[in-house]
């Protein structure tokens, strides 16, 4: 076989994949006005492949929280495609829809990735809580999601009702806390979380809870 047949060939599997127009996963970019912040929300939205041909499926949520690091996000949606079992269709069956949570990064509005995941200390201004440091604001991220954004999904897309919540280091943070007192997901996924500031107060509320 030739150069030129074997480029041939080349050309006529890429036009026949072009073709059949299977539907691919996507990721929506989009702002969130909230009546808890002064600045919009930043929020991606991930449906799987095939979401809008299967239009009588119903998918669980996934909320994971630090996504303006677009590497934490991504990595759930990467994981479930290697991880979930092939479909009889022979596609995958990740049935889930992933929603990423972004902290503000930009200095001018003042407000930074510990003002979302850090409470209000209950034992007096040190360490992550001294002057100059950024908390306070993790009650109205609870709100924000529980209120505004959840809503705002099972309202555009075809949600089961089922969510799992996940974060990282001081996400995890607030993803134990979200558990501990509201209650805010089904399941909870917190990776290496944070538990020992405000003299171990997150650490102790976990561990009374169970």
């Amino acid at each position: 076989m030739n150069k030129q047949t074997i480029i041939t060939i080349l050309f006529a599997l890429v036009a026949m994949a072009g073709q059949a127009q299977v539907p691919l996963e996507s990721v929506k970019e989009l702002t969130m006005k909230s009546e808890y912040f002064n600045h919009e929300r930043q929020v991606l939205i991930y449906t799987p492949n095939n979401y809008p041909n299967f239009d009588q499926t119903y998918y669980d949520v996934i909320y994971v929280f630090d996504a303006q690091d677009r590497t934490m996000f991504d990595l759930v949606h990467c994981l479930l495609n290697i991880a979930c079992e092939p479909d009889p269709d022979g596609g995958k069956s990740t049935n889930f829809i992933i929603v990423g949570i972004c902290s503000p990064t930009l200095w001018d509005i003042n407000y930074f990735r510990n003002h979302d995941y850090l409470p209000m200390p209950l034992h007096g201004n040190t360490g992550l809580f001294k002057e100059g440091y950024y908390y306070g604001k993790s009650p109205d991220l609870k709100k924000f999601v529980k209120n505004e954004l959840m809503p705002y999904v099972k309202k555009n897309y075809r949600t089961s009702g089922r969510s799992l919540g996940i974060g990282h280091s001081l996400s995890a943070s607030f993803v134990l806390d979200a558990m501990i007192t509201d209650d805010l997901f089904d399941d909870y996924i917190a990776i290496s979380p944070n538990c020992c500031y405000d003299e171990y107060l997150l650490f102790i509320r976990v561990i009374i809870s169970f």
